[in-house]
């Protein structure tokens, strides 16, 4: 694509794998990624550092890859098209990682203070939250959060429970992150009228590779923690996680803190291409592509402007002249209704 490199690729590639809780050993991801040609990669999971749970839910991913019209005519699968499956896929990502399918099921492992904090000024929430916080920070596997996402006053006590989002550590360091409904079933990601949280893939993207304290809260409520006891938990539980990746003998650089954003531009191109993206994924010339597409409006990204003029990939699957894996129709928001593939 363009000014993409194969470091890039391999980098984007790395991190998608580790926030889907792949161990990767040092030396695995250069034994799982070989160039096998300029733009062809040969990919072996099994060198990766997954369980066997996530590693057999990506191999029926690998299947239904191989079985598309798209592979077998090129031999392989579009690597934008692959993270955007694995990755930004709710459901996939839900089954790679093992979040469990009701909350109360996430619940079991931790134990949470019996004080909870309160977050009247969010930077995510439309409403008020209400924050479970882990008992100990002693313990990566006990760092469960939850926050209660609400319409109503916690002050006026006329708060009303509508959604819940979580967050735990996988075993590699890397945060795990799901969403619930009032009932306590596992959704796609965060209801649009309650919070701009998005999906897990749009999660990771904010948290990072950190567990973020309050950027806007201010207001304390009598009862619950106040924004400034809030961060200072949140503070002493990131050092705890720091000492746990540190102790890691792992192929993920965390201290990197720029290198995951080579995995939101893998899948940023992909979910909205360039001319000569199209060009190149279509085997016809950026003239024709801009024929094919005169009538589509282009924008730019805001994150990353130098990408130039943009389409939209859902805008323009229509005028693919091979059909692929379907992708969401966003790759951050709940925007419709995802495919699913491994029911």
């Amino acid at each position: 694509n363009d000014f993409e490199t194969k470091k890039d690729v391999e980098v984007g590639l790395t991190w998608c794998f580790s926030f889907l809780g792949a161990d990767l050993p040092i030396g695995g991801i250069q034994q799982a990624l070989v160039w096998d040609s300029h733009n062809v990669i040969n990919l072996d999971l099994r060198e990766l550092g997954f369980n066997s749970l996530a590693l057999m839910e990506i191999s029926k991913l690998v299947e239904f890859f191989k079985e598309s019209e798209a592979y077998k005519l090129h031999g392989a699968a579009d690597v934008g098209r692959f993270v955007a499956v694995v990755f930004n896929n709710s459901h996939n990502y839900y089954k790679i990682v093992g979040m469990p399918t009701h909350l109360n099921e996430f619940n079991k492992p931790f134990i949470y203070l019996k004080k909870k904090a309160a977050i009247i000024e969010s930077a995510v929430a439309f409403g008020e939250r209400i924050i479970e916080l882990p008992r100990t920070s002693k313990s990566i596997e006990r760092m469960g959060y939850v926050a209660h996402e609400l319409e109503g006053s916690i002050s006026k006590n006329t708060q009303v429970i509508k959604e819940f989002e979580v967050m735990d550590v996988m075993k590699n360091g890397q945060l795990r992150f799901g969403v619930y409904n009032v009932n306590g079933k596992l959704i796609q990601g965060a209801d649009p009228n309650l919070s701009s949280a998005g999906k897990p893939a749009k999660c990771l993207w904010c948290h990072e590779t950190r567990i973020q304290i309050g950027f806007a809260a201010q207001t304390a409520v009598s009862g619950f923690y106040a924004p400034w006891e809030f961060d200072s938990i949140v503070n002493s539980n990131s050092e705890t996680l720091q000492l746990y990746r540190n102790s890691l003998k792992s192929g993920i650089d965390f201290e990197d803190f720029k290198a995951h954003t080579e995995l939101e531009k893998l899948y940023i191109r992909f979910m909205e291409p360039s001319a000569k993206r199209l060009s190149q994924e279509w085997g016809i010339s950026i003239d024709e592509v801009n024929i094919k597409l005169n009538r589509l409006k282009t924008h730019n990204n805001l994150e990353f402007p130098e990408m130039g003029k943009l389409f939209t990939r859902t805008d323009v699957e229509q005028f693919a002249p091979f059909h692929s894996l379907p992708i969401s129709n966003d790759a951050r928001e709940v925007i419709g209704t995802e495919f699913n593939f491994l029911k």
